[in-house]
């Protein structure tokens, strides 16, 4: 909920007071680091990224994938079309914009246009998620 707050805070006034966003001071710095990655630095950069978001994106796949192997379709099936949904398709749809296309640079200026509307559906989504864990909670 709180992470929300601050989402929601950034669609009003971006990039002040306390933010989830890189601070400035080490953006230059990651991108400098990142400037001269090979192909195969690339791999291994990706190769050890999946490995540490394993436990956060995999364990919801593997729970889903327990239910349907009880035969709990009705249940599984549901949470296996909104995991695809919600970690699958805008991957896809990157992917998609990319090969019809679309340079980073063009990517990273819509990017930068939108990021306050990003910021507010973030916002909103986590606050969303946030009360209904509270509302489960109890």
């Amino acid at each position: 909920i709180l992470m929300g707050i601050i989402e929601i805070k950034d669609f009003f006034w971006y990039g002040k007071g306390i933010s989830l966003m890189i601070p400035h001071k080490y953006v230059g710095k990651i991108q400098k680091m990142t400037s001269h990655v090979t192909a195969t630095g690339a791999i291994i950069l990706g190769a050890f990224v999946a490995i540490v978001e394993l436990p956060c994106t995999g364990a919801p796949y593997l729970a889903i994938l327990g239910l349907l192997s009880k035969g709990s379709y009705i249940e599984g099936i549901p949470l296996l079309l909104l995991y695809n949904l919600i970690f699958i398709l805008p991957l896809i749809f990157i992917v998609g914009l990319v090969y019809f296309g679309h340079t980073s640079r063009l990517l990273e200026k819509w990017r930068k246009k939108h990021r306050g509307t990003m910021r507010l559906v973030m916002g909103l989504l986590l606050l969303a998620l946030g009360g209904y864990m509270v509302w489960v909670a109890i």
